[in-house]
């Protein structure tokens, strides 16, 4: 349906003559009639009775007529709103999550957009920071949070901050492991992460000199995952240092605080994006998340 027919309609029934709404309206009498005729066609109602008078509205016409009125309405709305939106960040954005949200400080983040873009909601998706890293490639994701290396040639990525992250073991291991040498750590059970978890970056780095792997009893994906296999009594990992040290409180663990095996927290995006309003607009929320970032890396994006 023609919304300028309907607007024809609504002014000829105002005015309640032919040549008066052809006025109104920059237009001919005969184009007017022909807007009324083809609306009455596509309705298949009759809309006026033509009089000497001039044009008075049927009973249907004085029914449509008013819901045409709020049709035109809302169409004026709706042009109203989308010239708002004009330069705006509106929409739904898919955000890769690594690890718990608040040691993220996704509130933070999620306010930063709420208050600059409110017509942007975001969607966080739970995941592996490999996988992550493999779906903003794929155009899965717009933007996520990983830790540890990326492809530079690809993904372009502001460094939040150094995470550190602990060995340790089963609070029962305690005597075997507070002052234990590295040689006897690497003849108890280990929990390994997958391929896909950026702890087997430290992994590789752990036992590169070594020649062997220790005893593997499972590979976990996720941190939730390798804690509880520890916590559990199953074996040797890695957990990140703020959660070890409530744990060893919590007399859940025990951490063998010889060494702090650092790894940066990264948040990326695809570098052939970079200059997307959408992608700016995250980019600037975990700048404001983590305000120790460089801030020429905002600023050279603007």
């Amino acid at each position: 349906m023609d919304l300028y027919h309907l607007r024809t309609f609504v002014t000829v029934a105002e005015e309640g003559n032919l040549t008066r709404a052809a006025e109104r309206l920059f237009t001919s009498q005969p184009a007017i009639s022909a807007h009324i005729k083809s609306l009455e066609r596509e309705l298949d109602v009759v809309l006026f009775r033509r009089t000497p008078k001039g044009m008075q509205l049927t009973p249907a016409g004085r029914i449509l007529r008013d819901k045409a009125n709020r049709v035109l309405g809302a169409a004026g709305d709706l042009v109203a709103e989308a010239k708002g939106m004009r330069g705006k960040v509106v929409g739904v954005s898919r955000i890769g999550v690594n690890t718990d949200g608040d040691f993220l400080r996704l509130s933070t983040f999620l306010g930063s957009t709420s208050r600059n873009h409110p017509h942007l909601a975001l969607q966080f998706i739970q995941d592996v920071s490999g996988n992550i890293l493999e779906d903003i490639q794929h155009g899965a994701l717009d933007a996520g949070f990983f830790f540890g290396s990326f492809p530079e040639y690809e993904i372009e990525a502001l460094d939040l901050a150094e995470i550190g992250f602990l060995i340790a073991a089963p609070a029962a291991w305690s005597d075997r492991v507070i002052d234990a040498e590295w040689k006897d750590l690497t003849a108890l059970p280990w929990v390994f992460p997958v391929a896909e978890n950026p702890y087997s970056q430290i992994f590789d780095q752990l036992f590169s000199e070594q020649g062997k792997l220790p005893e593997r009893v499972a590979y976990a994906s996720s941190e939730p995952a390798m804690n509880a296999l520890v916590k559990a009594g199953a074996g040797i990992s890695l957990i990140r240092e703020d959660e070890a040290m409530a744990m060893q409180v919590k007399s859940e663990i025990v951490v063998w605080d010889r060494m702090c095996y650092p790894m940066t927290l990264r948040f990326g995006f695809l570098k052939a994006r970079n200059r997307e309003p959408l992608v700016l607009a995250l980019r600037q929320a975990a700048a404001d998340s983590w305000p120790r970032v460089a801030r020429e890396n905002i600023d050279q994006a603007s």
